[in-house]
């Protein structure tokens, strides 16, 4: 994510007429995160690594669900956001 945001921050930054809204700098409103987990077999350390990681971001940066969305890929990511981290938040 910050390697794109550089190269579009360079990109912008050349090319002094450019004018699309992609390249206008606004305000945050909403983190996305892409949660990409295994639907089964040998991958339990790495949804589990993974998912602590999304659980501890979401807890550390954001106070409410309107915060922030969760797009998870994977059937253990997907059962997981929608018992744990929905829980915690109380959303």
């Amino acid at each position: 994510m910050e390697k794109i945001q550089e190269v579009v921050a360079s990109i912008a930054g050349g090319n002094t007429g450019a004018d699309h809204p992609m390249l206008q700098s606004r305000p945050v409103k909403k983190t996305g995160y892409i949660v990409i987990t295994s639907d089964r077999g040998l991958a339990g350390p790495y949804n589990s690594n993974v998912l602590r990681a999304l659980y501890q971001k979401v807890q550390k940066e954001h106070a409410s669900k309107d915060e922030y969305t969760v797009l998870p890929i994977g059937k253990v990511g997907r059962d997981f956001c929608k018992k744990m981290v929905c829980q915690s938040l109380k959303m």
